[in-house]
C-alpha cells in the first residue's frame, strides 16, 4: 500500500492476469496516481477500455484531482475496410483553481472523418469545438495553453478523367479570447492546362 500521512491512498496488486487472445481485447485502464501540491493527489487516465467488434471500439476515462475537479473522457474509433474511417471524443470536466473557488463546468467535442466514396471521390471532416474555459482548465502543455483559436472543417472532393477536380469546402473558427465564431464556404473547380494552338 502506498500511504500519505497514515492514510492509505493506493493498494497495488500482487498478481495480474494476462489472457492469453490475440488480437485488441477489452479492459481496464489504470495508471500510478501521483501527488500535487495545487491539485492534491491526481489520477490520470482511469477507465475502460471496450472493443465492440472489428470495426468500432470505444474507450471511457476520467482524470480526478482531488482538491480541483474531474474531467471525463469518452473516445470512439471506427474503421471500416479502407473506405470509412474516424474518431469522436467528448470531454466534460468541472475545476477550479484552487480549493477556496468555486467550480467552472467545461467541455470540448473533437475529431475527425474521412470516407473514401470511389478512386475518385471523397469527404473529409475534423471538427473542434470547446468552451473557452476548457483550455484553460484542463490543457496539459504549453501549445495546447497557448491556444487562441479552434479550428473545424467539412469537404467534399471529386476528380474527373479530363483532369479536372472539383471541391466544396467549410471551414469554421471558434476564437476562444473574443468568443466570436466565423464560417466560410469554398468551391473550387480546377482545370487542367491546356494549349489550344500547340502543334
Amino acid at each position: 500500500s502506498f500511504v500519505v500521512e497514515d492514510v492509505p491512498i493506493i493498494t497495488l496488486p500482487l498478481g495480474s492476469y494476462v489472457p492469453n487472445k490475440t488480437g485488441r481485447t477489452s479492459g481496464i485502464l489504470f495508471n500510478i496516481p501521483f501527488v500535487s501540491t495545487a491539485d492534491g493527489i491526481v489520477a490520470q487516465n482511469l477507465g475502460y477500455f471496450w472493443a465492440m467488434n472489428d470495426y468500432v471500439d470505444a474507450q471511457l476515462t476520467a482524470d480526478v484531482f482531488s482538491k480541483t475537479g474531474y474531467l471525463l473522457r469518452n473516445v470512439w474509433r471506427y474503421a471500416i475496410q479502407n473506405s470509412v474511417n474516424g474518431s469522436v471524443s467528448i470531454e466534460y470536466g468541472r475545476r477550479r483553481t484552487d480549493a477556496q473557488s468555486e467550480y467552472v463546468s467545461s467541455w470540448r467535442i473533437f475529431g475527425n472523418h474521412q470516407h473514401t466514396i470511389n478512386p475518385q471521390s471523397r469527404i473529409t471532416a475534423s471538427f473542434n469545438v470547446a468552451t473557452s474555459s476548457f483550455i484553460n482548465r484542463f490543457a496539459t502543455n504549453l501549445s495546447d495553453r497557448l491556444t487562441q483559436s479552434l479550428f473545424s472543417n467539412a469537404g467534399y472532393s471529386s476528380s474527373f478523367d479530363n483532369g479536372s477536380t472539383f471541391g466544396i469546402d467549410i471551414a469554421a473558427t471558434q476564437h476562444i479570447v473574443t468568443k466570436e465564431f466565423s464560417v466560410n464556404p469554398n468551391v473550387t473547380y480546377n482545370i487542367p492546362t491546356f494549349f489550344p494552338l500547340k502543334g
